[in-house]
């Protein structure tokens, strides 16, 4: 079972170097370093004896640093079965190399200037686009519940380089798929009422109704909150037309 393990583990060492990736050794069925200062691997990638000294000591888990360092490197970490088959991942892991987790799946792509962020829903991350200032777990690792991390047998054994729409394209499927595109859309255009109905309500205390009104009525009587004029709309010569200061109007003989 050791030699399994350690011929296993070499194979995956070598392909993520030949991947131009920078790694570090992580703890035994464990996702924390192994190594205290293992950001030093954001800004430089290990050395051959370093290598040689991992394997030499069995080293099983690795972690694989995203971002520049490792050729611009993003994987999109998808922690559940339900959510990689509902968003129709598949088509994108297809494509690209990918790995079988734990509880879900890592998708590697090669994209510049992504920002790391998370997608969580009731208070749990379910998608995570790792990005500079974070690592995944590297394939052949052990999980903490002894599941390896496995090859995703379907998908190449190649780094996609994909465009950065794919990453607002995962988010907009992700929103659909819990209803959040409904709830955001409701949310945009009750924003626009509230803002029109403000931008009213400036507009209506800069002007003087009055002073509008006198332009196309004469005013016979003021008394305050309202006015009475004479009708432009008929020869009726008498005031019966009411103007409000909101600038509500009626006429009472028409």
């Amino acid at each position: 079972m050791s030699d399994f393990r350690g011929s296993r583990e070499n194979t995956w060492v070598a392909i993520y170097k030949d991947f131009g990736f920078s790694f570090f050794p992580l703890k035994e069925r464990d996702k924390r370093p192994l190594v205290s200062s293992w950001k030093e691997y954001m800004t430089r990638k290990p050395s051959e004896s370093e290598i040689l000294k991992w394997k030499g000591s069995g080293i099983v888990n690795y972690g694989v640093v995203c971002g520049a360092i490792s050729g611009d490197l993003v994987v999109i970490d998808v922690d559940k079965e339900e959510l990689f088959s509902k968003l129709n991942l598949g088509e994108v892991a297809n494509e690209t190399f990918t790995v079988k987790t734990g509880k879900g799946y890592h998708i590697y792509l090669r994209c510049k200037d992504v920002k790391s962020r998370a997608l969580e829903w009731e208070g749990e991350e379910e998608i995570r686009i790792q990005s500079d200032g974070h690592y995944v777990v590297m394939a052949g690792s052990i999980h903490p519940t002894g599941c390896v991390y496995e090859h995703f047998l379907t998908s190449k054994l190649e780094i996609k380089t994909a465009d950065p729409g794919i990453f607002e394209e995962i988010e907009r499927r992700w929103k659909k798929y819990h209803g959040i595109d409904i709830v955001e859309e409701k949310k945009g255009i009750l924003e626009w009422k509230t803002k029109r109905a403000e931008s009213l309500e400036k507009f209506k205390r800069r002007i003087n109704i009055k002073k509008i009104y006198e332009n196309y009525l004469t005013i016979e009587r003021d008394y305050g909150t309202y006015w009475l004029a004479l009708c432009p709309f008929h020869m009726y010569q008498k005031p019966s037309f009411v103007v409000y200061l909101s600038g509500v109007y009626h006429c009472y003989e028409c």
